[in-house]
């Protein structure tokens, strides 16, 4: 209960984790960094473990291990929304944004992948759906819970409920709380963790009873609860935003998240009594003997603050930190921790990673998950790396080299380094390949834009076609020769045309006449397949752009023309006095767009389906998958009753962004409703964006508007040009194509 809360102070860090940091590593993507105190890394040999913890934050999965000579080796991989995480020796279940993993763990004894001794490879996954996944837990089959079967139970927070996968639907129902009357996707009391007792379901913890849509938002300070799964029941109440709930040598364990507080049930009384406080708002909880490893975040959005948390920090003197710590069952002491830098501000899950020194896992924006086979042969794991495979040597028609001279593209246009002035071959051989998507991104290294994050930011609709210039091959090589020059293209829905996406020659053979002829076969190729057009897209600040002009004018395509508008920014653009917080008047809200209901979403298709009301540009249901849910905004308008209290509220605006890279935000659509956006309704979702940007810790902005958009390109070029850090055209060139007979 609230009055029955005992305190515990901030643990004395000088007490064999001083702050002086005993290690330090940076992960490969150099947006983040890792550090420990002194007695960390030991404390990890000691036990025979690794850790793991997820950060739906910046989409990453951490392993942190060992290296070979007993360094901090922080391994990251970066996957879609990672939240809920358990593991063992062997397996490695993960929630991310709509589906559910299972990793196994392949490697033999004694055998190493790139120096680490766990290798969690994805074998089983299930589409749920965004359900909001939190916790995620293996159920045991033979109620031993160091012995795992294959199913798994996850708490459900969109439905609040708890679920298990089911092969032909979304989910399965196993248990909801007795005060949930229906299975809506509504978030009625966010339910978020559970605890195992000997493979099987026993607690639950929610921020709410609460039987409405979002209803648990009123009572984030102290309408947490504990639930008994097997009664139903209420065994503590009182707490702030309770997470993690695990039971451990007998004893019931939860995170005060609101308070700041690790700390037990009693479950005789249902008093909640504080272990330890510690310096940040607490997701994810894990033990090692007598230890309890406790995850923290930075509090950041409407979500975490105003709790009591904020005033525990203020009167403590401390500054909330994110990374974990490791906490003494016995004394409440902090005895070691390991700090996270950079982009992450918070974090989610934690586990312990038992039987490794330094743990990594496979994901899927690399080859690695394709070239890597595994399988058992007379009771032992067996493990193949595949080669890249090569393309195939079918002998295509070959043409002359032209002799022309264009202009040299900037060696930027191509991430393939060659020395300038290599010789050309008497011939060149053209030819077009169809590829899957996957089989093009395996030669991404070829590509420019690079494919990889091109298929990142859109659909590529397969199959891709590749058209490569080659040597012309000597009768009898065995292996076809490296590519001179090449493009990838894809065709439009319904063959309205074809789209260059990637168009490279390699640097040492620019100047050379070699684009002009890549260019040619495009369009041969394309019009044998009978399409009417072709085009191409191209960044003004390219250092190649000058090249590319030429080449396209040449081969009489059209002049390239305006598209989009690229504006980028960075935090300097909060300091604009009309970007500063304003109350709006009482008809409008402005919400977090992650908060839009099912029936919103429906009114809005319903609505642009009888009469259309924003342009399909700006829809905002383009690239769902990738919309930043915690920048992103959307517009409420309430009308008759002028307030909250009455009348019909309907969505009328929104601003989505998308995350283009780690450190950086891309605004894709703003869009206001016509008689609204007169009276400056717009300002104040851009403000409203722009600060729960700098809440998630992302530097860098780049406004996205279309050339037609005159107003918003007004505002670019007026009230934030001083403010801009980079500002670029997105241009495209077309021609089109006499159709040649198939």
């Amino acid at each position: 209960m609230p009055g029955d809360r005992s305190s515990a102070s901030v643990p004395d860090l000088r007490a064999g984790a001083e702050r002086v940091p005993g290690a330090a590593a940076e992960t490969a993507s150099k947006k983040v960094q890792v550090s420990c105190s002194p007695g960390f890394l030991e404390w990890l040999a000691a036990e025979g473990i690794g850790v793991a913890f997820t950060t739906y934050q910046t989409n990453r999965l951490f392993l942190v291990g060992r290296d070979g000579e007993g360094r901090l080796a922080a391994f990251e991989r970066l996957l879609d929304r990672p939240m809920g995480l358990a593991v063992t020796a062997e397996r490695l279940w993960l929630a991310t944004r709509f589906q559910l993993w299972r990793f196994d763990q392949v490697l033999a004894p004694g055998d190493r992948y790139r120096g680490h001794d766990r290798l969690f490879v994805p074998r089983v996954g299930h589409v749920t759906g965004e359900l909001d996944v939190h916790d995620v837990h293996p159920v045991s089959e033979d109620g031993r819970p160091d012995e795992p079967g294959n199913e798994v139970l996850f708490v459900n927070t969109l439905y609040s409920c708890l679920a298990r996968p089911s092969d032909r639907h979304s989910f399965e129902p196993v248990w909801r709380p007795p005060f949930v009357s229906k299975l809506v996707p509504e978030d009625r009391c966010h339910l978020n963790g559970l605890a195992m007792e000997n493979g099987r379901p026993r607690f639950v913890t929610a921020v709410a009873r609460s039987d409405e849509r979002q209803g648990w938002r009123p009572h984030r300070a102290d309408g947490g609860v504990v639930l008994d799964v097997a009664t139903g029941e209420v065994v503590a109440s009182g707490l702030s935003m309770p997470h993690s709930p695990r039971l451990h040598r007998g004893e019931l364990y939860v995170l005060d998240s609101g308070h700041g507080d690790f700390g037990r049930v009693d479950l005789g009384s249902g008093r909640f009594e504080p272990v330890a406080f510690c310096p940040g708002y607490l997701r994810g909880l894990a033990f090692r003997g007598g230890m309890a490893l406790v995850g923290l975040s930075k509090p950041r959005d409407r979500t975490f603050q105003g709790l009591p948390l904020d005033r525990r920090l203020a009167e403590e003197g401390a500054e909330p930190s994110c990374g974990l710590r490791v906490i003494d069952l016995a004394s409440g002491e902090t005895v070691h921790w390991l700090e996270v830098h950079g982009v992450v501000l918070e974090l989610y899950d934690v586990a312990v990673v038992p039987e490794t020194a330094r743990p990594m896992a496979l994901g899927f924006k690399s080859d690695e998950l394709r070239r890597t086979i595994t399988f058992e042969a007379e009771g032992r794991a067996v493990r193949h790396e595949l080669r890249r495979l090569e393309e195939g040597a079918a002998r295509p028609e070959s043409a002359p080299v032209p002799r022309g001279a264009g202009r040299r593209a900037s060696p930027d246009a191509s991430p393939t380094p060659a020395a300038e002035g290599e010789a050309l071959p008497s011939r060149i051989a053209a030819r077009t390949l169809e590829l899957t998507l996957e089989q093009a991104l395996a030669h991404a290294d070829l590509t420019f834009p690079d494919l990889r994050k091109t298929a990142e930011s859109r659909p590529l609709p397969e199959p891709l076609l590749a058209t490569v210039l080659t040597p012309a091959p000597e009768a009898g090589a065995a292996a076809a020769p490296a590519p001179l020059a090449a493009a990838v293209s894809i065709i439009r829905p319904g063959g309205a045309g074809a789209e260059v996406v990637s168009f490279v020659v390699r640097s040492g053979l620019r100047g050379r006449g070699l684009g002009k002829l890549l260019l040619a076969a495009v369009e041969a190729e394309m019009a044998r397949r009978g399409l009417p057009a072709v085009d191409l897209s191209f960044r003004s600040d390219w250092g190649s752009a000058g090249a590319l002009r030429a080449l396209l004018a040449a081969r009489g395509w059209s002049e390239p023309r305006t598209q989009v508008l690229m504006a980028g920014t960075d935090a300097r653009i909060l300091a604009l006095p009309w970007l500063a917080p304003r109350p709006l008047p009482p008809a409008y809200e402005v919400f977090p767009w992650r908060e839009l209901t099912p029936g919103e979403r429906r009114e809005i298709v319903r609505r642009q389906q009888r009469e259309p009301w924003f342009p399909q540009a700006l829809s905002p249901f383009q690239l769902e998958d990738r919309i930043d849910p915690e920048v992103s905004v959307g517009l409420r308008h309430r009308s008759g009753g002028g307030g909250r209290a009455g009348g019909e509220s309907r969505v009328i605006g929104w601003l989505l962004a998308h995350r283009a890279k780690e450190d950086v935000v891309q605004y894709t659509s703003l869009f206001v409703e016509e008689g609204h956006c007169k009276v400056g309704r717009g300002l104040p979702l851009i403000a409203a964006a722009a600060r729960r940007q700098e809440a998630t810790g992302v530097p860098r902005a780049i406004f996205m508007v279309q050339a037609r958009n005159r107003a918003m390109g007004r505002l670019v070029e007026r009230r934030l040009a001083p403010y801009l850090t980079e500002r670029a055209e997105l241009l495209r060139s077309g021609k089109r194509l006499a159709a040649a007979s198939r």
